[in-house]
């Protein structure tokens, strides 16, 4: 889940790739892997895949 009102989706694990989405806090992801302080994640509501920093999400376990 978005921990920060607005948090970019980047292409790949670092801000100097293309932001794919702007997310929103509290909109819903899936964890799908780690690399460093990266988190690749698919969104819920779109599918779509992407990277966010590790420190602006919070991971629940349901």
């Amino acid at each position: 889940m978005v921990n920060t009102i607005a948090l970019n989706l980047r292409a790949g694990p670092g801000t100097e790739y293309v932001i794919l989405e702007r997310l929103n806090e509290y909109q819903e992801l899936i964890f799908l892997a780690m690399t460093g302080n990266w988190v690749k994640v698919k969104v819920k509501s779109t599918n779509t895949i992407g990277f966010v920093h590790y420190k602006y999400v919070v991971v629940l376990n349901d």
